[in-house]
């Protein structure tokens, strides 16, 4: 079972970073939006969800159906928004580290040699995929560059001198620095 979860795993994020190419090439910007979102919300919904439920089985926490969806919905509704739209800097980025963590978590299933094989195949890819001439995340870079457009991805905002995405917190045109 690790192998067939490795070989999906390494040929979906080959063939996830093509598409993604493609459509960033082609200006699908629309359906890389959409991509991601869903994405978000498939990890926060399921891998969120599961991980509750795990968590109310371990601690005897006896919680129904229709209270762990109403739960999930609102969490993920919420990452959603504060990721992809406005919300204050500390709730973005605490919604981005539960989101890599629950990520994490599906690895738990695997192996301790398969997680770590998954992990040194996941750097192999990288590093082609970013370093080597034809590597489609390098093209992606360079494709950037030329339009002088950002790269929509999930990608810690880690600049200093922004204080959030609301609009409540950006600077206006004319206010004193």
């Amino acid at each position: 079972a690790s192998w067939i979860f490795l070989g999906a795993f390494l040929g979906s994020m080959v063939g996830f970073t093509f598409v993604l190419v493609l459509l960033y090439k082609y200006r699908f910007m629309k359906a890389i939006f959409a991509w991601l979102i869903a994405s978000v919300i498939l990890v926060f919904g399921y891998t969120g969800g599961r991980y509750l439920y795990d968590w109310a089985r371990w601690v005897c926490f006896p919680i129904d159906f229709i209270t762990l969806a109403y739960f999930i919905w609102n969490f993920a509704a919420v990452g959603v928004l504060s990721i992809f739209w406005k919300a204050p800097r500390l709730l973005n980025q605490s919604y981005l580290v539960v989101l890599s963590a629950l990520i994490a978590y599906v690895f738990r299933t695997l192996d301790e040699w398969a997680t770590w094989l998954a992990l040194g195949l996941l750097v192999a890819w990288d590093l082609f995929a970013v370093l080597a001439p034809c590597g489609p995340l390098r093209i992606l870079v360079e494709a950037s560059r030329d339009r002088g457009e950002p790269i929509p991805a999930l990608v810690y905002d880690t600049d200093p001198a922004d204080f959030g995405r609301g609009a409540a917190d950006a600077p206006r045109a004319g206010d004193a620095p």
